[in-house]
């Protein structure tokens, strides 16, 4: 080969290259917007799925248990049963 014909050679590599490349780029565009587009498909899905069990009538969910404060009166009185059971105890 001589000198001549390389750096047309080399040319027609670069510009092969950059086919190549921008290809490239495209398909990975083309892939990104159908990831895209499949992944807003499921969420929509996944949307109307949700509001459908909302909108459904369901078992009503059982009411949470509430803690009832003794009263003073009742502290109080229970107390003194235990000190009376203490003493009797102990006297006997």
């Amino acid at each position: 080969m001589d000198c001549t014909s390389s750096p047309s050679m080399n040319y027609e590599q670069q510009q092969i290259q950059q086919i190549i490349q921008t290809q490239i780029a495209q398909q990975k565009e083309k892939e990104r917007l159908e990831l895209l587009s499949i992944q807003k498909s499921e969420y929509e899905q996944a949307l109307q799925q949700d509001l459908q069990k909302e909108l459904q009538p369901g078992p009503e969910p059982e009411p949470e248990l509430e803690f009832e404060e003794p009263s003073l009166e009742e502290v109080r009185r229970v107390r003194l049963l235990r000190f009376e059971k203490k003493n009797r105890k102990q006297t006997t």
